[in-house]
């Protein structure tokens, strides 16, 4: 399997409180692929975060389809809440393949400072360096900090919300470079601008005038020609909560679903 983006060792995908007013136990996140006209869609993943009634993330269970067979069935835990750097322990449950546990990017804890932050991943020894303070972002004082390999990552910011992300070749030249736009208001992402040669990635994110997120729209260019985009919209049911992710500008169509089970 591919494994998957998400960093499952900095769970901060939830506001915790909205999660325990709504009282959501789970939120069940469907992905689904459309093609030849047909608006059903194929099945292709099930993601499953289950919560306490405080709003705390207990695990997510991952599961993927193909051709409607279950090829992929992981589950993370979490035994504790988050530290003040959104870093949390996760034991991880492999029903169908223990093999692909290490396609997925978990961590565990090296070094906490003020000025930096260090994790280990756990299944390639490679680290993630969070550099806290501007004092010491910079690629001279980050090899004489760490002298980080080709496969190690730095970041500028907080582990679960950085400002900039990238990895060294030949000591000191950045390359697969993101950077993050926040807005003021909110604290929430604007915007992200990752380069992976020859091509980069801008996606920004789009609000109503309410404040609520009504989408993304994802751009990529090749040597800053311009190659396609994605216009993602979403949709809120009766609680303002979203229930559905349309895709559009793509030649095969994609969609997502959010259903939510709630406490009684």
């Amino acid at each position: 399997m591919s494994g998957d983006k998400l960093n499952y060792s900095f769970p901060m995908w939830f506001n915790d409180s909205i999660v325990a007013k709504e009282k959501i136990k789970t939120v069940v996140h469907k992905w689904y692929s459309v093609s030849g006209g047909t608006s059903a869609g194929d099945l292709l993943k099930v993601r499953r975060y289950s919560f306490d009634e405080s709003g705390k993330l207990l695990s997510v269970q991952q599961q993927r389809f193909y051709e409607n067979m279950q090829v992929e069935n992981i589950t993370f835990n979490y035994k504790e809440t988050p530290d003040n750097m959104g870093f949390a322990a996760v034991e991880t449950i492999d029903s169908l393949h223990e093999e692909d546990v290490v396609e997925y990017t978990t961590y565990s804890k090296d070094t906490y400072l003020n000025a930096f932050v260090v994790y280990e991943n756990d299944h390639t020894g490679d680290y993630l360096f969070c550099l806290l303070k501007k004092e010491f972002q910079g690629t001279v004082a980050v090899d004489s900090l760490f002298a980080p390999t080709p496969d190690d990552i730095i970041q500028y910011g907080m582990p679960y919300k950085p400002y900039k992300r990238y990895q060294i070749e030949n000591l000191v030249e950045e390359r697969n470079v993101s950077l993050y736009e926040y807005f003021k208001e909110s604290q929430e992402l604007q915007y992200r601008k990752s380069e992976n040669y020859p091509f980069s990635n801008k996606t920004y994110v789009t609000v109503a005038k309410n404040g609520t997120c009504t989408g993304f729209i994802d751009s990529t260019f090749s040597a800053d020609e311009y190659l396609n985009r994605t216009v993602s919209t979403f949709s809120y049911n009766e609680n303002n909560l979203p229930n559905r992710l349309t895709h559009k500008g793509m030649r095969k169509g994609k969609y997502e679903t959010f259903e939510y089970v709630y406490f009684d």
